[in-house]
C-alpha cells in the first residue's frame, strides 16, 4: 500500500512529441485514425503538453481540409483551440478563429455534441473575458437543442456555464 502510494505522488513522465505509430488497420480507417488523434490531443491538453498536441492536430486539420475527410475536423479545431489558450492565455485570437471554426463545421455537419463542445469553449472563452451574456446567448439554443443526455459532462458543463453566465 505504502509503495503505491509514493508511486502515485511521483509526477507523471510527459507525453511523447508523437504517439506510437499507428497499426496499419487504423491508418487505413480515417474515422479511426481521427478518433486516435482526437484522444491524444485531449490527453495532450490534459497533460499540459501543448507542443505534442498542436503537432498531432495542425496537420490533421490541413488534411481534414486537403483530402475532404472532414469526420473529426471540428474536434481538431475544438482541440487545437483549448491547446493554443492553454499555451498563452493572453493571446486568445487564435483560440477563438479554431473555435469559431469547430461551430461552422458542426453545423455544417448536423453534429450537435460537437458543436455543443465547441460553443461551450468559445462561451467559456468569452465568459472569461467578462462577456457573459455574449457566452450566455451563443451557448444557450446550443443547449436547448438536447432533449436527453442531461447527465453527460458535456451538457452538465454547458449548464454550468449557462448558470453562471446567467447569475452575473
Amino acid at each position: 500500500m505504502i509503495q503505491a502510494l509514493e508511486g502515485a505522488q511521483r509526477a507523471p513522465a510527459p507525453v511523447t512529441a508523437a504517439p506510437p505509430p499507428l497499426p496499419t488497420e487504423i491508418l487505413s480507417d480515417v474515422e479511426g485514425k481521427g478518433l486516435f488523434l482526437c484522444l491524444f490531443g485531449s490527453v495532450c491538453e490534459l497533460a499540459g503538453e501543448v507542443d505534442a498536441g498542436l503537432s498531432m492536430l495542425q496537420p490533421a486539420i490541413s488534411e481534414a481540409e486537403a483530402t475532404g475527410a472532414r469526420l473529426w475536423e471540428s474536434e481538431f479545431n475544438r482541440l487545437t483551440g483549448n491547446l493554443l489558450l492553454l499555451a498563452n492565455p493572453r493571446d486568445s485570437e487564435h483560440s477563438e478563429a479554431h473555435y469559431r471554426r469547430a461551430i461552422e463545421i458542426a453545423r455544417e455537419q448536423q453534429a450537435r455534441s460537437l458543436g455543443l463542445r465547441a460553443s461551450t469553449s468559445l462561451a467559456r472563452l468569452w465568459a472569461g473575458r467578462g462577456n457573459r451574456q455574449e457566452a450566455y446567448d451563443l451557448l444557450a439554443p446550443t443547449y436547448a437543442w438536447f432533449t436527453e443526455g442531461f447527465n453527460t459532462r458535456d451538457l452538465i458543463d454547458a449548464k454550468a456555464l449557462l448558470d453562471s453566465c446567467a447569475s452575473s
